[in-house]
């Protein structure tokens, strides 16, 4: 199993527009981070955990060109927000992509890629299909994924366990009753 992070950055990414704070204005290529994405290569299994505004250039810069399916952790646009860019995936490798989250989260990405979901398609829309997850563990091509629930401030969100490795991004809080999947 390996672990490739896309993106560490802020929702904002780093640096942010306009700053002027030491961070932001760094030389340092450290300083440099693109929004919140992973790519976990496991076996022949290649899944996406998160696919933020930023995931053309991640796609571009790690020479990516096969994903299985997407993890989304939550609907905020630095975690949604490049899913169109999974349509030369899509082109590559002939299959439909299986994209997983919370029911609210995927009634939220069927709105904003509307033109993904139409009966009538036009060429070149990415082939997406929204996937539910609820609170218990599920796979994808054989690879056990274990649905964690966290929260972001008042938000519940999703973080993932997958083997011996977790995934969990902007959690504020996290239940007891969601350590049992702890190591």
């Amino acid at each position: 199993m390996r672990l490739t992070f896309l993106g560490t950055g802020t929702s904002q990414g780093v640096p942010i527009v306009g700053c002027s704070c030491e961070v932001c204005l760094s030389e340092d290529y450290r300083d440099k981070r693109l929004r919140t994405s992973a790519f976990l290569e496991t076996g022949d299994v290649n899944i996406l955990l998160d696919a933020g505004p930023d995931l053309r250039q991640q796609l571009l810069r790690n020479h990516i060109v096969r994903i299985n399916a997407l993890l989304v952790t939550h609907e905020h646009k630095d975690h949604i927000g490049g899913i169109d860019d999974i349509r030369p995936i899509n082109f590559l490798m002939k299959e439909t992509m299986h994209i997983y989250g919370l029911k609210r989260v995927l009634n939220i990405i069927s709105k904003d890629y509307d033109y993904a979901f139409n009966s009538y398609k036009y060429p070149g829309v990415p082939n997406l299909k929204l996937m539910p997850i609820f609170d218990e563990p599920f796979t994808i091509q054989g690879i056990e994924i274990v649905p964690v629930i966290v929260r972001h401030l008042n938000l519940p969100i999703l973080g993932y366990r997958i083997g011996n490795l977790g995934y969990i991004t902007d959690a504020s809080f996290i239940a007891d009753k969601e350590k049992r999947f702890s190591f």
